[in-house]
């Protein structure tokens, strides 16, 4: 399992499919979701709205990682062949 900075997670299974949750706003999830994330508060401020999902969805590919790593409105994944 990674974790995002802000609001994303991912794992992977021992064949190598990935699978995210959490906030889609910049597509980290790398699938699409329709469901849409209440307007998160802070300090008074509202930020981040966009489409989510509370439970895994699988990411877009048929591709298999062996590695995964998540930023702030991002996720990358590594195979073992080493494509990014």
């Amino acid at each position: 399992v990674a974790v995002g900075r802000w609001m994303h997670a991912c794992g992977l299974t021992q064949e190598g499919s990935a699978y995210c949750w959490g906030n889609n706003m910049r597509g980290e999830l790398g699938a699409t979701t329709t469901q849409v994330c209440g307007d998160a508060d802070r300090d008074g401020m509202t930020f981040l709205r966009g489409a989510c999902s509370t439970r895994p969805v699988a990411v877009a590919t048929t591709q298999r990682f062996v590695r995964l790593a998540l930023g702030a409105e991002h996720s990358c994944g590594v195979t073992a062949a080493g494509a990014v």
